[in-house]
């Protein structure tokens, strides 16, 4: 699975197609979550959700959303969104922001926001409520919810799971995250 903004390959090597954007630099990235997909004849590469899927709004209650936080705060973590699966199909407004309350994160008290998420952190989460009309008020209650990639804020290597902590390889340092079930191998929904 590819998120946004992940690196896939150089345009040297193939070119961007559907669901990817090149960079001045050369490399192409993932504009959407989902797997990537070669095209040898046409030396393209594209992202694609799975079968039968489209890329969704993020306007319904329920709908299970991607993102990456940007800012954390003392009470909120506040992510760019990416939809992914959703009740019905809605058009997204350009720049979507979700926030994830403190007493969202997860059942038990947490008493810092700074040790479940950290800026740069792909998050799964479901939209908890809408607050005037666009603004998705986001939750991470439960297994499957929580961080599914995050990278170490020294290096920006990307950390492993070790037990209920991430740990860095090269840097030899451990974080605490609201980790989903899934963390560095996520699933996506059907």
């Amino acid at each position: 699975m590819k998120t946004p903004g992940e690196k896939i390959c150089e345009v040297e090597e193939y070119l961007p197609g559907r669901g990817t954007y090149a960079d001045e630099d050369g490399g192409v990235y993932a504009k959407i979550v989902g797997k990537e997909k070669f095209n040898n004849i046409e030396r393209t590469v594209s992202i694609v959700p799975p079968p039968g899927k489209r890329i969704p709004g993020i306007n319904v209650v329920g709908s299970i959303v991607y993102g990456r936080v940007f800012q954390v705060l003392n009470k909120v973590a506040l992510l760019h969104l990416y939809p992914y699966k959703t009740a019905r199909f809605r058009l997204v407004p350009p720049g979507p922001i979700g926030a994830i309350y403190i007493g969202d994160v997860r059942r038990e008290f947490v008493e810092d926001l700074h040790n479940e998420f950290e800026v740069g952190d792909w998050v799964r989460a479901k939209i908890k409520r809408i607050v005037k009309k666009f603004y998705p008020q986001l939750t991470t209650v439960g297994k499957d919810l929580g961080v599914i990639k995050a990278y170490c804020p020294h290096d920006r290597t990307p950390l492993v799971r070790r037990g209920a902590e991430l740990y860095c390889p090269k840097c030899k340092r451990k974080f605490k995250r609201k980790i989903a079930f899934d963390y560095g191998d996520p699933k996506l929904p059907r």
